[in-house]
């Protein structure tokens, strides 16, 4: 069942079971007119704030279908410590669209453009407001029920400065180090998770643009973080930033299991 998104700042919050609300424009032409739903059906909403909901169809028009509430369900998982970053320096058009797609598949609660040396100037209003379409598109065709937060572009020193969590960033190996250059971990290890009872606040990823990081932000990332070598071949960005969140993805998912097991299953959301 096709997943539509309900604007979590809409007037009224986040509905309860019995509560009715419009969906957008769109949202509402894609259910009246291409899936040809009538009264009565029923659809998957989310809030992309962490919330599952299924409503039925009660009446309206394109302009703003009317649904009405059956179930709120919270997506623990979603919403749990530690948060997937992804950190990244901004590439031209649609190799950015298509990262930022990939992003919300694998999981990122957060991206944050990188204003690095290399990268592309920072983007007027319209683009990023296109960029928040694609990860709502994205959300809807991925299932998820978190849509990642875009924040402004920042440059490295500032998201640095401000970042909590554990910091990882690729980089390839230099061709006159050794392959076990004690100094870039393995993919293994990023993906690896000893068990903790207090999992980091957020695991961060961080990859450079096209032209890749200059020595000084290599130097302010090795203070900050530890450098992962994904393979003897340069990678593009977009394709480091998803094998590296591919990684943390799974390191994540060993430490919500740990977690779980030592608290236990969580109670269900209210109405």
């Amino acid at each position: 069942m096709r997943q539509f998104y309900l604007d979590p700042d809409a007037p009224g919050g986040l509905p309860a079971p019995g509560d009715e609300r419009s969906l957008d424009p769109e949202e509402s032409r894609h259910l009246l007119r291409v899936l040809r739903a009538r009264t009565g059906h029923r659809v998957l909403l989310t809030d992309g704030r962490g919330h599952a909901l299924t409503a039925e169809l009660v009446g309206g028009d394109v302009r703003g279908a009317r649904v009405r509430v059956v179930e709120v369900r919270r997506d623990d998982d979603e919403l749990r410590a530690p948060r997937l970053v992804l950190a990244c320096g901004l590439i031209k058009g649609k190799r950015w669209d298509a990262l930022l797609e990939a992003s919300v598949e694998l999981g990122a609660h957060v991206i944050v453009p990188l204003l690095t040396h290399r990268a592309e100037v920072d983007p007027g209003a319209g683009r990023r407001r296109r960029w928040r379409t694609i990860l709502q598109t994205a959300l809807k065709q991925s299932g998820r029920t978190w849509c990642p937060e875009l924040t402004e572009p920042v440059d490295l020193t500032g998201f640095l400065a401000a970042a909590e969590g554990d910091v990882a960033y690729g980089r390839a190996r230099d061709r006159d180090r050794a392959a076990d250059d004690p100094d870039l971990a393995a993919p293994a290890a990023l993906a690896h998770a000893a068990p903790s009872a207090s999992p980091p606040p957020a695991l961060i990823w961080c990859v450079g643009p096209e032209g890749g990081w200059d020595d000084r932000e290599v130097d302010l990332l090795a203070e900050r973080g530890r450098a992962v070598r994904l393979g003897p071949h340069r990678l593009r960005t977009a394709t480091a930033a998803a094998a590296g969140l591919l990684l943390l993805a799974a390191r994540r998912e060993t430490l919500l299991a740990g977690t779980a097991a030592e608290t236990g299953p969580r109670p269900a959301e209210g109405a």
